[in-house]
Formats: structure tokens, C-alpha cells, sequence
């Protein structure tokens, strides 16, 4: 469908004044605007007649064939200059096989002076009947008209959104980067002209076919607007800004607008400049849902009020009845208790925007949290839709604040009741059932340790200290409470009695009141009451007299955590230290290990105890390098009750060893050659360190090993010694010769195990003049 026509006569045109383009793009100038729009329905157009000012591009400039998207060409039956000189403005397309093309364009070039007045408006049917939402789409190249490269930098090219006074509602504008021609920024600007913050930056290409869709929905109580620009390569989208409601029923217009920054007015009204980029079109389309939406928004009321007014509104009234139908559902607040419940109908009449409802409130005198409901929305109408079809209705909470009321109480307790023991619950009003809070605001602390005697949780009075409940000294206790409601409060004293207790243990000795003073004559406030040591409880279960300070019960020997030295290797049977432990009843001690240590694991423990003295009972399990520190368990006894330590014996490094069997000390690996003490073949290159060492390679590194060389010592006792670096699993013989010419094996084969070989032979008159060597087998 077609929704743009050109006629070659002049029957109408309409024009935006220079003035109102000027004051809303801020002084730049408007070369022309293009509106599009329906008449009376969405999908229909009615084709106007109007001027249009074109340019033979093809006789202006022969290189300059209007080579956009698609292969279009111009085909325009005006010539150039006419009527506006080398002007242009707008111009049909068609494409190459003749067909008929929606196709058109806005921009230049333009050379010559025209008047302003005259060809900066170029308007189509106006739009009428829109709904609540609409969606703009259509398709736009812009590039430079000029292929020799003399176009202007500064162009920028919009679509404006009008209104119904042709006034501005807001514009999507493609704006030129001063650095790079082939590049628009994409701004928004909003009806005083002003740009609109956006996210991010978004930057488009020249010369590729772009599709852009604008999207006018309803939301809340505004309508919210977005757009996207896309093309086979990618996509943008973005948020616009929010218009107020019914913004979108009040769009008259869409306009292609070309603006030319550079351009300049004369004195005598002829405005020149150069712009040399157009922006060409197609495929522009306008829809819109012709539903009627109902807009309601939520509401806050006071609890005093009777009512909550609920106003259902609608853009554009009709010729016929709106029918909805709500009710209303629970939330924290409760129908019957802080409103009315309700199921009804509310009806917008014919011809009319607006209706109200009325949702009795209730007032229910409590200090509460403001409260809600929810009041929802439907219809059997298919052309009603609501832009949310369910509101919220809060009520604030209203009422008179009365104090609290609390009289004097008398409570009683156990004396000695034990800690949070609850006394009793203190008994308050509030007329308002506000919620109370309960504090003691003057407290009694009679044992004086700075711990109050009671205190309060929520309405519960407790037992702080029940070091302060002791009927002996004071036997009643009074504190003055605090009842508020968070605004008002009164008080009340409330007096504990304390209740005597025979049965207690006020001095902790293990002994009740009745039994110091009826049995053992004892004190029922002093816990050892002869004074030798012992409270009066643990006498009596010893079977000896509390009253008597010469008559005390057995007690445990001591023993502490104790700590002792020895050298790695020590032999068995060496001292390790003796173990020190008492008794205060001087009674003979017994020391035995009851966690014994066994680090070799050959069943044969590390240590042994004769009287008080640690021994040395497994010399192999005192390795330095495997373990460092050896700990047992010893328990001492009186033959009765007993004691426990630890048992620490710290091992000495003894650093003349050789652990590993490589030949070597740990002091000659550790502190000369770096290897290691507990691995023989540190680099693991399949030789000994003391072998890599004697034949002069090195033992840290896996690359170097002995070359097979022989070494030859003569010994004492008439013998000499052959020694060669034996490669583990490589077989070697001795052969002899007196000529070095025949060699003769010794019957003794060698295998290598990865160390020094060693062979010592005898030097007899026989074999004194032989020559000798190692062969690999």
C-alpha cells in the first residue's frame, strides 16, 4: 500500500513557520520536513498535492548518479532550478524496471539561494484517529550525493514526532561526528529541543540501509517510548524518554526533517549554505491499536476517611458505555476489619473520559503499619484492554494515642532461683492495644558485684543475678517499671518476696542448708568450715570430718606437661630425663607411659619408664628426619587417683649421619654439595650423590652424570682398590692384561646399582706387572 503520492500540480500546501523550526531545533536550519500520517483510520492515506522541488542530479553533475540502496535512480519530470533554483528538497524514486516505488528522499544538493519561507516545509496528510499505541516503521539510507566527495560534514536528518498544534512531541535525530564523516550518532531530543541523556552512545554507518522502528506503548501513568535501528550486520536498541498519558492519541505527524547547521540567513531573507548528504526512505508505515485502554492507578487513603476515590480514565471518550468489572482482594489489610469488600461494576458513560469509584474504608483505632489491598480489573469488552488491570490501594494508619496503664504488683520467687528463671509476666493495658515495651528504670543489686537482681523480656520479669536473691540477706526485693507504647508511658513498683530455701547450697560446699545446720554442724554460708582446705560436701563424701582441720581426704597426685632433649640415634637404655610429679598427701608415686610412640613401626615403642626415669627403649625410632619430636602420654598414680601429661622428648639432629647410605654426611650434603640427606640420588638421574661427586658430576642436576671412568688406589697390606661409577642395571667386568693386547676376564660378573663400585684386589708378584680395566658387558 502506498502510503505517499506526487502530483505535479500544486493544490495544497501547508507550511511550519521558519520561526517555530528555528526555536525548536535552536537556530539550526530546517531545509525540509516530510510528514506522513493517516486520515481517519491508521491503515488509510489520502494522497495530497504538493510542491515538490527536485534536482536532475544527473545534469547537475554527471558523476553523481543517485546510486543508493537497491539501484535507485531519479526520475523526476522537473528540471533543474525549477522552481526554486538548484534547490531539492524532495524527489520520487522509482526503481530500474519502472515499477512504481514508495521510495523518496530528503537532502541535498544545494548550491543556490532559496527562500526560506517557501521550501523548508513540505507536510503530508495529517494523522488522525491514533489509539493508545503506535508503531512507526521505515526504511532510511543516508549517504553523500556527491561522488566526487564535495559534501557538507555538518547535516544531520531527523524524524520528528508532532503533535496536534504541529509543535515538536520529541525527535530521533542522526547527528554527524566532527572526525569521521561515515559515521551518525543517533540523539533524542525531547519537545523543548533538548537532548535526552541515552545509556550509551550509539553510532551508525553511511551508506548501509538501516530499518527503524519507534514504539509509542502505554505504561502506568505515562507512555513509555523506544526505538530500535537495525540492519543485516546489527541492532540498537534503545529507551527514548516518557511522555505523559495520551501523549500517543495526540500525534498528528511524522516528519522527515534535514537540517543544515551551516546554513546562513541574509539581511534580505535569502538563505544560503551547502549540504550536499540526503537521507533516502522507504517502506514507512504507521499502525496502532485502536483498543480502548483504561488507565486506574493505585491510591493512598487515610484511615479516617470513609472512602477511597478510584478514577478509571480513558483518552478519547466514545459513543458508547465502558463497562468494567472490579473487586476488591485482601492484602495486609482485611476486608470487614479495614475496608469493605466489593464486586461490582464501574461504568464510563458514552461520550465521557472518566468515571469513579467509591471503597469504604474502616477505622479500627490500633497503632499499625499502613496497610493495603488490591482492587482488580476485567471486562468482556474485545476492544478494552487496561494498562494494569490491577491497582493497589494503601491506607495510612490514623487513630488517637491513649497511655498505657500498669498498677504496683507483688510477685514471689525461690530464692537462689537460677538465672532467667521466670518470676511472673507484668500485667499492662493500652486503650489503643498498641504493642508495650516493659523496662525496669530502677533496679537493686543487694550482693553489690555490679549485676542488676532482675530485668526484663517483652513482659516477663526474670532473674538476672541469683547471687542477689539470698533470703539470708535481704528477703525482698523492689523495682520500679517502665510500660510504653512508643509515644506514652506510666509506671508501677512491683515487689519480689523471696522465699527461704533449706534446701539450697548457698555456699556451693555440696551441703544443704538443712544438712550443715541439722547433721553436720556445720556453716551453711562458709564452704570449708574448719579451714584445712577442703569444702564441708567433699569431707562429708570422703568419710572424714568437715568440722575437723586435721581430718582431710586423699587428693590426686600432680604431674605437669614436661619437656626433655636427646640425640638422634642415642642408644637404648640411655637416660632421657627424669619426670618430675607430686603428691600433698606425700603418698609413693607410680609412673607409667599409657600412649607409647612407635615411629618405625616394628612393633618395638620408642620409650620406657623404670621408677621416674624416661629411657631409651628403641634407638631406631629416634630418626631426626622422619620425626623431630617424639610425645607421650604418662599417667602417674597414689595407688588411688591419678594424673596425666605430655611427655615431650625433642630430638637432636645429629648432622654427622649419613641417612640416606649415599656415603655422604648430612652436613657434607646440606652444607657443601646442597642435595639432600634422605635421598640418595637427589637429581634422580639413576647415580648415588657420592658417586656423582667422586667421578666429578653434578648431583642436583638430572642432565649430568659420572662419566664411566676407573679409579685405581693402591691400599695398604700389598692391595688396591678399582673403583668406576656403576649404572644401575648395566652389567661390568674386570679384565686383566700383560700386553694390553689380551684381556682376560675375571670369572666375577658386576652388576650396577646406580653408586660407586668398589672392587679391592691383592698385588702379588703374579699379576704385579698386569695391566687392568672395567668393561661393559
Amino acid at each position: 500500500m502506498l502510503l505517499l503520492d506526487v502530483f505535479s500540480n500544486i493544490k495544497e500546501l501547508r507550511t511550519w513557520s521558519r520561526d517555530s523550526v528555528m526555536q525548536y531545533f535552536s537556530n539550526p536550519l530546517f531545509a525540509a520536513i516530510l510528514i506522513f500520517g493517516f486520515l481517519n483510520h491508521p491503515e488509510t492515506a489520502t494522497a495530497q498535492t504538493i510542491d515538490v522541488y527536485s534536482t536532475n542530479f544527473d545534469s547537475l553533475n554527471p558523476g553523481l548518479a543517485l546510486t543508493g540502496q537497491d539501484g535507485w535512480k531519479t526520475n523526476d519530470p522537473k528540471g533543474p532550478g525549477k522552481p526554486a533554483g538548484e534547490s531539492d528538497g524532495l524527489t520520487r524514486l522509482v526503481l530500474p524496471d519502472g515499477a512504481t516505488s514508495r521510495a523518496a528522499y530528503i537532502g541535498g544538493p544545494y548550491r543556490a539561494a532559496y527562500p526560506p519561507g517557501r521550501t523548508n516545509v513540505m507536510l503530508w496528510p495529517e494523522i488522525n484517529g491514533i489509539g493508545a499505541t503506535l508503531k512507526f516503521t521505515v526504511s532510511i539510507l543516508i549517504q553523500p550525493s556527491d561522488s566526487n566527495g564535495i559534501y557538507s560534514e555538518s547535516d544531520t536528518f531527523a524524524w520528528t514526532f508532532l503533535d496536534g498544534t504541529s509543535d515538536p512531541m520529541f525527535s530521533i535525530a542522526f547527528e554527524p561526528i566532527d572526525d569521521d564523516p561515515e559515521l551518525r550518532e543517533i540523539t533524542v531530543l525531547n519537545k523543548n529541543g533538548a537532548k535526552v541523556n541515552l545509556e550509551e552512545r550509539n553510532l551508525i554507518n553511511i551508506r548501509q540501509l538501516y530499518e527503524l522502528e519507534v514504539l509509542m506503548v502505554p505504561n502506568g501513568n505515562h507512555v513509555s517510548v523506544s526505538a530500535s535501528l537495525s540492519n543485516a550486520i546489527s541492532e540498537i536498541n534503545f529507551a527514548i524518554l516518557d511522555l505523559p498519558a495520551c501523549s500517543t492519541n495526540k500525534v498528528t505527524g511524522v516528519a522527515a526533517s534535514w537540517i543544515m547547521t551551516d546554513a546562513k540567513v541574509h539581511e534580505n531573507g535569502i538563505v544560503t549554505g551547502f549540504g550536499s548528504n540526503y537521507m533516502a526512505f522507504d517502506n514507512y508505515a504507521l499502525s496502532t491499536d485502536s483498543s480502548v485502554y483504561v488507565g486506574i492507578e493505585g491510591e493512598t487513603v487515610s484511615e479516617s476517611n470513609q472512602f477511597v476515590i478510584i478514577m478509571a480514565t480513558i483518552c478519547d471518550a466514545i459513543d458508547e458505555d465502558i463497562v468494567i468489572k472490579y473487586e476488591t482482594v485482601d492484602g495486609s489489610a482485611l476486608a470487614g476489619l479495614d475496608y469493605e469488600s466489593s464486586e461490582a461494576l464501574l461504568v464510563i458513560p458514552a461520550n465521557q473520559v472518566s468515571a469513579n469509584l467509591k471503597i469504604p474504608i474502616m477505622e479500627d483505632f490500633l497503632n499499625e503499619e499502613n496497610e493495603f489491598f488490591s482492587v482488580r480489573f476485567s471486562t468482556e469488552s474485545q476492544k478494552i484492554k487496561f494498562i494494569d488491570n490491577e491497582i493497589t490501594i494503601t491506607i495510612e494508619n490514623s487513630y488517637t494515642n491513649l497511655k498505657p496503664v500498669i498498677a504496683d504488683q507483688t510477685f514471689a520467687v525461690q530464692e537462689n532461683a537460677p538465672k532467667d528463671k521466670i518470676i511472673r509476666a507484668i500485667v499492662a493495658t493500652d486503650p489503643n492495644k498498641d504493642d508495650l515495651s516493659f523496662s525496669i528504670t530502677t533496679n537493686t543489686d543487694p550482693n553489690g558485684n555490679g549485676t542488676q537482681a532482675l530485668r526484663i523480656a517483652s513482659n516477663q520479669l526474670l532473674v538476672n543475678d541469683p547471687g542477689d536473691l539470698n533470703f539470708e540477706k535481704q528477703s525482698t526485693l523492689q523495682v520500679t517499671v517502665t510500660v510504653s507504647d512508643g509515644e506514652l508511658t506510666d509506671q508501677a513498683i512491683i515487689t519480689v518476696n523471696l522465699n527461704d530455701d533449706r534446701e539450697e547450697d548457698s555456699d556451693g560446699d555440696g551441703l544443704t542448708q538443712s544438712q550443715e545446720e541439722d547433721i553436720y554442724g556445720t556453716s551453711d554460708t562458709k564452704v570449708d568450715t574448719d579451714g584445712d582446705g577442703y569444702a564441708d560436701g567433699a569431707e562429708v563424701t570422703a568419710q572424714v570430718d568437715p568440722a575437723d582441720p586435721n581430718s582431710f581426704p586423699n587428693e590426686a597426685p600432680v604431674i605437669a606437661d614436661q619437656s626433655f632433649s636427646v640425640e638422634e640415634n642415642t642408644a637404648n637404655g640411655t637416660i632421657v630425663g627424669t619426670i618430675a610429679a607430686s603428691d600433698s598427701n606425700q603418698d609413693a608415686l607410680i609412673c607409667t607411659i599409657t600412649k607409647n610412640k612407635d615411629p618405625d613401626q616394628d612393633g618395638n615403642e620408642a620409650l620406657r619408664i623404670e621408677g621416674n626415669k624416661l629411657l631409651v627403649n628403641d634407638t631406631d625410632d629416634l630418626d631426626f628426619e622422619k620425626q623431630s619430636t617424639l610425645q607421650v602420654t604418662v599417667t602417674v598414680s597414689d595407688g588411688e587417683l591419678t594424673d596425666q601429661a605430655i611427655i615431650t622428648v625433642n630430638l637432636n639432629d645429629d648432622r654427622e649421619e649419613d641417612a640416606d647410605g649415599d656415603g655422604l654426611t648430612e652436613a657434607q650434603e646440606e652444607d657443601i654439595y646442597g642435595t639432600s640427606d634422605t635421598n640418595a640420588d637427589t637429581d634422580g638421574d639413576g647415580y648415588a650423590d657420592d658417586c656423582e661427586i667422586l667421578f666429578r658430576s653434578s648431583p642436583n642436576n638430572a642432565e649430568s652424570v659420572p662419566a664411566f671412568n676407573v679409579k685405581m688406589n693402591v691400599l695398604e697390606g700389598d692391595q688396591f682398590e678399582l673403583l668406576f661409577p656403576g649404572k644401575k642395571g648395566t652389567l661390568y667386568s674386570v679384565q686383566t692384561s700383560n700386553d694390553m693386547k689380551t684381556w682376560l676376564s675375571l670369572e666375577k660378573l658386576i652388576i650396577g646399582q646406580g653408586d660407586t663400585v668398589q672392587e679391592i684386589f691383592s698385588i702379588s708378584q703374579a699379576n704385579s706387572e698386569y695391566y687392568w680395566r672395567v668393561k661393559k658387558e
